[in-house]
């Protein structure tokens, strides 16, 4: 047995291992708030309210991270968006003279497209209005196997600069020199801090199976306005 301020130090520092972003203080209060939602706290001597016990439902430190985990997972959100966006530019060419306004405009429309092309995929722009954003909506932090191959398929085109766990991905493989069987796990994020994406290996490249003979992971940090690298590291998995 142990006292409730063992069982939230056990916890808060499991807590700390699993989620990347937490320190130590938020953790506690994510337990603290799971805590609450399950009962509370039993002691064996009721006169001794904070002393040796467990919670209502029984829970491990280790199960309730677990259960935590998983919550915090689920609050994760990713739109794949479209929208209609209008802009200001001013563009000059050098065009053959006494052509329609009409002319002028079909011969410049596939270079402003070609410039935006190339300014969307590397700086922000100055929009002056955007309407009918649409796209549907992706749940939780934790992908599935189709979700990875997607991401594979992105990586092997060379085409997975506007995904953040591609983005992640590809600069695991890069810089720790992984193969194509390590793929994302889950992500997250909270306000004002980088995307952050748990990379493990897998069996296959169907990316349905993780490879549990393999005691590593990588984490990887994002940017969440440029999807520039923050930070990686590589730590050993929880037994």
């Amino acid at each position: 047995m142990t006292t409730l301020a063992g069982w939230r130090t056990s916890a808060a520092n499991l807590l700390v291992e699993e989620i990347p972003l937490q320190t130590f203080d938020s953790s506690v209060l994510l337990i603290d708030a799971y805590l609450a939602s399950v009962g509370g706290w039993v002691p064996d001597d009721v006169g001794d309210p904070t002393g040796e016990g467990a919670p209502v439902n029984g829970d491990t430190p280790e199960e309730a991270v677990a259960a935590i985990v998983e919550q915090q997972l689920d609050r994760m959100y990713r739109l794949d968006a479209t929208l209609q966006v209008e802009l200001t530019l001013q563009f000059v060419s050098n065009l053959a003279p006494g052509q329609s306004d009409e002319d002028v405009r079909s011969q410049m429309q596939p270079l402003i497209e070609a410039l935006l092309e190339v300014e969307f995929g590397s700086s922000l722009l100055n929009f002056s209005n955007f309407t009918n954003l649409s796209g549907p909506i992706i749940t939780g932090g934790t992908l599935d196997a189709v979700q990875r191959v997607e991401i594979q398929g992105l990586i092997a085109t060379a085409s997975f600069a506007h995904d953040p766990r591609a983005v992640a991905v590809n600069a695991a493989r890069n810089i720790y020199a992984l193969d194509d069987l390590w793929n994302v796990e889950n992500y997250y994020t909270e306000v004002n801090q980088p995307i952050v994406t748990i990379i493990r290996k897998y069996t296959t490249l169907t990316y349905v199976t993780i490879d549990t003979a393999e005691t590593l992971r990588y984490v990887i940090g994002v940017n969440r306005d440029t999807y520039v690298i923050e930070s990686g590291i590589k730590t050993s998995i929880s037994s």
